[in-house]
Protein backbone atom coordinates (compact mmCIF):
# COMPACT_ATOMS: atom_id res chain seq x y z
CA UNK A 1 0.00 0.00 0.00
CA UNK A 2 1.35 3.41 -0.96
CA UNK A 3 0.10 6.98 -0.82
CA UNK A 4 1.28 10.23 -2.32
CA UNK A 5 -0.04 13.77 -2.09
CA UNK A 6 0.50 17.34 -3.24
CA UNK A 7 2.57 18.96 -0.51
CA UNK A 8 1.07 22.39 -1.19
CA UNK A 9 -2.55 21.21 -0.82
CA UNK A 10 -4.51 22.46 2.20
CA UNK A 11 -6.43 19.31 3.15
CA UNK A 12 -8.31 21.15 5.93
CA UNK A 13 -10.27 23.05 3.26
CA UNK A 14 -11.78 19.89 1.76
CA UNK A 15 -15.20 19.15 3.19
CA UNK A 16 -17.26 17.67 0.35
CA UNK A 17 -16.71 15.12 -2.41
CA UNK A 18 -18.42 13.76 -5.49
CA UNK A 19 -17.59 11.10 -8.04
CA UNK A 20 -15.69 12.50 -10.98
CA UNK A 21 -17.70 12.29 -14.17
CA UNK A 22 -15.92 10.01 -16.64
CA UNK A 23 -16.51 9.72 -20.37
CA UNK A 24 -18.83 6.91 -21.46
CA UNK A 25 -16.94 3.70 -22.17
CA UNK A 26 -13.68 4.84 -20.55
CA UNK A 27 -13.51 1.71 -18.42
CA UNK A 28 -15.07 -0.66 -20.95
CA UNK A 29 -12.00 -2.92 -20.91
CA UNK A 30 -12.00 -3.41 -17.14
CA UNK A 31 -13.03 -6.84 -15.94
CA UNK A 32 -15.11 -5.45 -13.10
CA UNK A 33 -18.83 -5.96 -13.07
CA UNK A 34 -21.47 -3.66 -11.62
CA UNK A 35 -21.46 -5.55 -8.30
CA UNK A 36 -17.75 -4.94 -7.73
CA UNK A 37 -18.09 -1.32 -8.89
CA UNK A 38 -20.83 -0.80 -6.27
CA UNK A 39 -18.70 -2.43 -3.55
CA UNK A 40 -15.74 -0.22 -4.35
CA UNK A 41 -17.84 2.96 -4.47
CA UNK A 42 -19.69 2.18 -1.22
CA UNK A 43 -16.45 1.37 0.59
CA UNK A 44 -14.73 4.56 -0.60
CA UNK A 45 -17.74 6.71 0.30
CA UNK A 46 -18.06 5.23 3.78
CA UNK A 47 -14.34 5.68 4.51
CA UNK A 48 -14.40 9.29 3.31
CA UNK A 49 -17.40 10.00 5.55
CA UNK A 50 -15.50 8.47 8.48
CA UNK A 51 -12.69 10.93 7.63
CA UNK A 52 -15.12 13.85 8.03
CA UNK A 53 -15.98 14.48 4.39
CA UNK A 54 -19.57 14.63 3.16
CA UNK A 55 -20.98 13.86 -0.24
CA UNK A 56 -21.81 17.14 -2.02
CA UNK A 57 -25.49 17.96 -2.24
CA UNK A 58 -27.04 17.66 -5.68
CA UNK A 59 -26.19 20.68 -7.80
CA UNK A 60 -23.48 21.92 -5.43
CA UNK A 61 -19.85 22.04 -6.49
CA UNK A 62 -17.74 19.56 -4.46
CA UNK A 63 -14.36 20.37 -2.97
CA UNK A 64 -12.94 17.05 -4.18
CA UNK A 65 -13.66 14.72 -7.03
CA UNK A 66 -13.11 11.02 -6.35
CA UNK A 67 -12.11 8.53 -9.01
CA UNK A 68 -10.83 5.00 -8.70
CA UNK A 69 -8.92 2.78 -11.08
CA UNK A 70 -8.96 -0.99 -10.75
CA UNK A 71 -7.19 -3.71 -12.68
CA UNK A 72 -7.18 -7.47 -12.42
CA UNK A 73 -4.68 -9.60 -14.29
CA UNK A 74 -3.36 -13.11 -14.38
CA UNK A 75 0.18 -13.03 -13.10
CA UNK A 76 3.04 -15.49 -13.00
CA UNK A 77 2.08 -18.93 -11.84
CA UNK A 78 2.84 -20.39 -8.46
CA UNK A 79 4.21 -23.94 -8.41
CA UNK A 80 4.71 -26.26 -5.48
CA UNK A 81 4.97 -29.93 -4.60
CA UNK A 82 1.99 -31.42 -2.85
CA UNK A 83 4.30 -33.81 -0.99
CA UNK A 84 8.02 -34.47 -0.71
CA UNK A 85 10.53 -36.35 1.33
CA UNK A 86 13.19 -39.02 1.28
CA UNK A 87 12.49 -42.54 0.20
CA UNK A 88 14.31 -45.70 1.09
CA UNK A 89 18.05 -45.49 1.07
CA UNK A 90 18.00 -41.65 1.15
CA UNK A 91 16.73 -41.17 -2.36
CA UNK A 92 14.61 -38.10 -3.15
CA UNK A 93 10.95 -38.78 -3.64
CA UNK A 94 8.38 -36.17 -4.69
CA UNK A 95 4.67 -35.96 -5.27
CA UNK A 96 2.82 -34.05 -7.91
CA UNK A 97 3.82 -30.56 -8.96
CA UNK A 98 0.80 -28.29 -8.57
CA UNK A 99 0.71 -25.14 -10.69
CA UNK A 100 -1.79 -22.37 -9.98
CA UNK A 101 -2.20 -19.08 -11.81
CA UNK A 102 -2.06 -16.01 -9.60
CA UNK A 103 -4.71 -13.33 -10.01
CA UNK A 104 -3.37 -9.96 -8.96
CA UNK A 105 -5.62 -6.98 -8.32
CA UNK A 106 -4.59 -3.34 -8.08
CA UNK A 107 -6.80 -0.55 -6.79
CA UNK A 108 -5.96 3.16 -6.97
CA UNK A 109 -8.02 5.90 -5.33
CA UNK A 110 -7.47 9.46 -6.56
CA UNK A 111 -8.74 12.66 -4.94
CA UNK A 112 -8.79 15.65 -7.26
CA UNK A 113 -9.17 19.29 -6.21
CA UNK A 114 -12.38 20.29 -8.01
CA UNK A 115 -11.47 24.00 -8.31
CA UNK A 116 -7.95 23.44 -9.62
CA UNK A 117 -8.71 20.18 -11.45
CA UNK A 118 -5.46 18.78 -10.05
CA UNK A 119 -4.62 15.55 -8.30
CA UNK A 120 -4.00 16.22 -4.61
CA UNK A 121 -3.93 12.71 -3.13
CA UNK A 122 -3.46 9.13 -4.40
CA UNK A 123 -3.53 5.80 -2.61
CA UNK A 124 -2.74 2.41 -4.11
CA UNK A 125 -3.00 -1.19 -2.94
CA UNK A 126 -2.19 -4.46 -4.72
CA UNK A 127 -2.59 -8.06 -3.78
CA UNK A 128 -3.25 -11.61 -4.88
CA UNK A 129 -6.84 -12.85 -4.79
CA UNK A 130 -7.96 -16.44 -5.23
CA UNK A 131 -11.66 -16.01 -6.03
CA UNK A 132 -14.30 -13.37 -6.77
CA UNK A 133 -15.72 -13.89 -3.27
CA UNK A 134 -12.33 -13.22 -1.72
CA UNK A 135 -11.85 -10.19 -3.97
CA UNK A 136 -15.15 -8.75 -2.74
CA UNK A 137 -14.05 -9.11 0.87
CA UNK A 138 -10.53 -7.86 0.29
CA UNK A 139 -11.65 -4.73 -1.55
CA UNK A 140 -13.12 -3.32 1.70
CA UNK A 141 -9.90 -4.09 3.56
CA UNK A 142 -7.80 -2.55 0.79
CA UNK A 143 -9.83 0.66 0.76
CA UNK A 144 -9.58 0.97 4.54
CA UNK A 145 -5.79 0.58 4.31
CA UNK A 146 -5.55 3.01 1.39
CA UNK A 147 -7.58 5.72 3.10
CA UNK A 148 -5.78 5.34 6.45
CA UNK A 149 -3.29 7.75 4.88
CA UNK A 150 -5.89 10.47 4.28
CA UNK A 151 -5.52 13.24 5.14
CA UNK A 152 -1.76 13.19 5.19
CA UNK A 153 -0.15 14.36 8.39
Amino acid sequence: MTTDFAEDADFAQYRTFEWMPVPEGLYAGMRLGPTMDNRIRRAIESELVLKGLQRATEGAEPDLFVVYHAAVREDAERAYYDSWGYGRMGRWRSGTVVVEPLTRGTLIVDLVDADQNSLVWRGKASGVVSSPTEAGKRVFEAIQRILEGYPPS
